[in-house]
């Protein structure tokens, strides 16, 4: 599910999931649990998500990018979120929501890695560009980014 979510950013609104197994005799599970949370209850439910979506989806339909070339796409859409959206500060009451997702980033303007990251790729998706989202750790705390696949074949991170 992990990486379901990480290459599906529209999937915004998902909120995770959880496996409990029971292990027996010989390593065989007898028992196993799975549950998986759709709603990131704080903010998105079953009422609101369709609105949250058409607006990210309008909004994305909308940006400025250059469909010139590969790299031109890339370096608008990249140029566009840079200076965009606002990176808050952890400690603020932005920081909290939607900071963490597309919408955050494509819809409110405000986003924190992951959000810049996950607007990226699903506009990139959007136009059929090849792009996943990376995660691993800048500056000893976590971190997602992305790489992109341009027209020389060879991938290259944003």
């Amino acid at each position: 599910m992990y990486a379901v979510c990480n290459d599906r950013p529209d999937l915004f609104y998902y909120n995770g999931y959880s496996i409990d197994g029971y292990l027996y005799d010989n390593d065989s599970i007898k028992s196993l649990e799975y549950s998986i949370g759709i709603y990131d209850k704080t903010t998105y439910n079953a009422s609101n998500v369709v609105g949250y979506h058409t607006a990210m989806l309008d909004k994305m339909k909308a940006l400025p990018v250059d469909l010139s070339n590969r790299y031109n796409f890339v370096k608008s859409l990249h140029d566009y979120l840079c200076n965009t959206i606002y990176y808050p500060d952890i400690s603020s009451s932005d920081y909290i929501g939607n900071a963490h997702d597309a919408y955050g980033a494509l819809v409110e303007g405000r986003a924190v890695c992951q959000g810049y990251a996950e607007a990226f790729k699903l506009v990139c998706d959007y136009y059929k560009i090849p792009c996943v989202t990376v995660t691993g750790t800048g500056n000893g705390g976590p971190h997602m980014w992305n790489a992109v696949q341009m027209d020389d074949g060879l991938w290259y991170l944003i």
